[in-house]
């Protein structure tokens, strides 16, 4: 069943999502996974909270999604049938993620010209990659990944970049405290005395 809904109306909810991020003190980025016309889950960024670098917005859905998951039900042939609505352009990590777990669409807000993997800086979602890893005691070497993601962009992306203005206006309590730099000389480095 295709969605009817309008994307617009997942996108308002993504953003609701980043907001409430942006209230906790994260770089705020949310979104929404959706099949058929339902939230499946939603999620925003929990990067400062979690003092974790993978914890996007993306990764956090997709870990709700597979924790909440009737054990009979395919993860992956699940994931074959969503659109993941999100605010911000998925990262160069989040597009690989979403792409190896085979996310049917990707729709998003505001393009991520630093970090963005679907088509900003790098073509995650569309060039055929291989990647290993380790399951059930087994290697498994090389797996291809060539079923390219489908990617939307734009869509709200000046309420998107808003919230990402706003955020970076104020002070990130989340953001370590810049270390003074110092010139240490080798005699100090070595606790040598002249």
């Amino acid at each position: 069943m295709a969605e009817s809904m309008p994307k617009e109306h997942w996108m308002w909810k993504a953003l609701e999502l980043a907001k409430q991020g942006l209230d906790e003190g994260e770089v705020p980025v949310g979104c929404v996974l959706v099949k058929d016309d339902k939230i499946l889950v939603s999620a925003h960024n929990e990067v400062g909270m979690t003092k974790d670098p993978t914890r996007h917005a993306e990764l956090v859905a997709l870990d709700l999604l597979r924790a909440n998951l009737d054990k009979a039900c395919k993860f992956r042939e699940l994931l074959s049938t969503c659109t993941l609505y999100v605010t911000l352009e998925p990262c160069v990590m989040c597009s690989a993620a979403l792409r190896m777990m085979g996310v049917r669409k990707v729709v998003y807000g505001f393009s991520n010209t630093r970090f963005g993997g679907c088509g900003s800086v790098l073509d995650v979602h569309s060039k055929q990659f291989q990647y290993s890893y380790s399951s059930d005691e087994q290697h498994k070497p090389n797996l291809t990944v060539s079923r390219e993601l489908e990617v939307v962009s734009g869509l709200l992306g000046k309420e998107a970049l808003g919230l990402l203005q706003q955020f970076y206006a104020q002070q990130n309590p989340n953001a370590p405290n810049p270390a003074k730099r110092v010139r240490l000389t080798c005699n100090e480095l070595f606790n040598e005395k002249l």
